[in-house]
């Protein structure tokens, strides 16, 4: 899992990777008030399960990139993926 406080201290991150880290559980619902700066959001290739929360990504109008590709989700694409109006690239996959 990602530690709650390790996001709350993050305000003024423009790039997150945490890709290949071997995280689990669900994908926290705080990462979205992570930073309001965030352009770059990769969390891929880990084991994280369940759903996205539909409140878990709206809120990063900033972001250019978002890969949460070959992880465990289940269940639908959350609508605030498409409040993201600043995207150029979207990896769901696997």
């Amino acid at each position: 899992h990602i530690p709650i406080p390790l996001l709350e201290g993050l305000a003024s991150i423009i790039g997150l990777r945490l890709s290949r880290n071997k995280l689990t559980g669900q994908l926290p619902v705080e990462i979205a008030n992570m930073s309001q700066h965030l352009e770059y959001l990769y969390l891929n290739v880990n084991s994280f399960n369940g759903s996205i929360a539909s409140q878990s990504m709206g809120h990063l109008h900033k972001l250019h990139v978002l890969d949460v590709s070959h992880n465990s989700f289940s269940g639908v694409i959350p609508d605030d993926i498409g409040e993201l109006q600043q995207i150029e690239y979207l990896f769901l996959n696997d």
